[in-house]
Order: structure tokens, then C-alpha cells, then sequence
């Protein structure tokens, strides 16, 4: 098969000799996070669950106020291209914590916000990246699951990260003994690792070695014999 290269390098700020994370270490991996999300939803879709084209409202806990226009609702598709006329972050978003701005937020707060939603364009005609709205559909997959009393950490890891062998794979339970990266602003100086609400942690808080993301990565390229190769694609 195709040859396999892994590097490492440790960007040191002048005058420093920083050694490098070990190769087992975990990264925050940031919005490939999604991408993650994005598979739970098709694992729904192939188990009959869900349908793309599902209002999300569908989906939410009962009595979520979700906006619309007339008669079209946001639908799960809207959402996964990032199309919905959602803002990048909840509207009267206000971060604590610079450092760790998701820590105080919750699944009731973002929800809350999405119905203070105003609409500036047609719901599906323009794709804006958005956070807030992966934090709906972290929300909404969560729940898919709760009548098994998971949440979306034990859902990723039944669903995915066990079947591929991400073995180090994580949101915010690390596996025993798990070495975790750390992380540093451009000064050098040390930085805490940024943390939230598990269920909200679909939209960029899974943590994941280098080997993991290899095992994704082949994944994905058809590499790995894995029943999933047709959710992942």
C-alpha cells in the first residue's frame, strides 16, 4: 500500500530547546472535531434514524425554540454545510475566559440563543462557517443516543474511535496514563487546554494522538478495512 510518513517538530521561540510532544501525546484537534460529528449523523441517517433533509427542530429537546422563515425550516443538511443563516458564534455570546472561552457554556444557553436567531439571508442560499451551529448538531446527535444514557464522548468512542482504534481518542475522559500535549501562545508561555460541555464538544474538542488521526486518515483514503468506509465518505 501507499508508503506512510510520520514527522514531528517543535516550534521553540528563540534561545529555547523545547523537546517535542512525545508521539503518543494527545492535541486538542480543533474543528476536525466536526468532521466527527458529521459521522455520527450519518451513522443515524444509515440506521433509518435521521434523514439530511430532517428539520433539526426535530431532533432538539421538546419546547427548543428554533427560528424559520415561513414555512422552511433549518434542516440537518443546512447545518452540516454550514448554510443555515446561523452567526458564527450564539448571538450575545460573552466569554469569561479568553483563554478558555467555552468552559461556562451550556447546552440550555446555546439553545436559548438559537431562538434569539435573526435571519439575514435566505436559509440555504449562503455558506458561512459556523460554530454555533456544529454546537446544534453536537446537541442534537447527543440526544439521539440519551435513551442509552450516553453521551457524545461514549457515542464517538462506541461508534468510531473503537471501531477505527483510536485508542487515545477523547473529549474530556483520557484514557488512563494518557499523555497530553501541551499547548503555548506565540510568546512561549504555556496556555491551559481549552475545555466545554461534553455534548456541545462535537464542534472542535476532541483530543487524538498522531496515530489516531493516521487510523482516521486511512480510514477515510479506503486503507483500513472497516465496515464505516461508507459513512465516512
Amino acid at each position: 500500500g501507499p508508503k506512510l510518513s510520520r514527522a514531528q517538530f517543535c516550534a521553540n521561540p528563540e534561545g529555547t530547546t523545547r523537546l517535542p510532544p512525545s508521539r503518543d501525546a494527545a492535541f486538542e484537534i480543533g474543528s476536525i472535531s466536526k468532521t466527527m460529528t458529521a459521522f455520527l449523523v450519518a451513522d443515524l441517517i444509515d440506521a433509518g434514524r435521521w434523514s439530511l433533509d430532517d428539520p433539526i427542530a426535530r431532533h432538539l429537546p421538546e419546547g427548543a425554540v428554533v427560528p424559520r422563515q415561513g414555512d422552511r425550516q433549518i434542516l440537518v443538511r443546512d447545518l452540516l454545510t454550514h448554510s443555515a443563516g446561523l452567526p458564527r458564534l450564539p448571538p450575545d455570546f460573552k466569554p469569561r475566559s479568553r483563554a478558555n472561552p467555552y468552559a461556562d457554556l451550556t447546552e440550555n444557553e446555546v439553545l436559548a440563543a438559537l431562538g434569539r436567531v435573526q435571519f439575514n439571508e435566505p436559509i440555504g442560499s449562503k455558506s458561512v462557517y459556523s460554530n454555533f451551529g456544529m454546537m446544534i448538531v453536537s446537541i442534537a446527535v447527543a440526544r439521539a443516543w440519551r435513551a442509552d444514557g450516553a453521551d457524545l464522548e461514549q457515542v464517538l468512542t462506541k461508534r468510531l474511535f473503537g471501531p477505527l482504534q483510536m485508542g487515545h481518542a477523547y473529549i474530556a475522559s483520557a484514557p488512563a496514563g494518557q499523555r497530553v500535549a501541551t499547548g503555548h501562545v506565540m510568546s512561549g508561555a504555556t496556555t491551559p487546554a481549552w475545555t466545554m460541555a461534553t455534548n456541545l464538544g462535537g464542534v472542535g474538542m476532541v483530543r487524538a494522538t498522531l496515530d489516531d488521526l493516521v487510523n482516521y486518515t486511512r480510514a477515510h483514503l479506503g486503507l483500513m478495512d472497516t465496515p464505516l468506509l461508507a459513512r465516512l465518505r
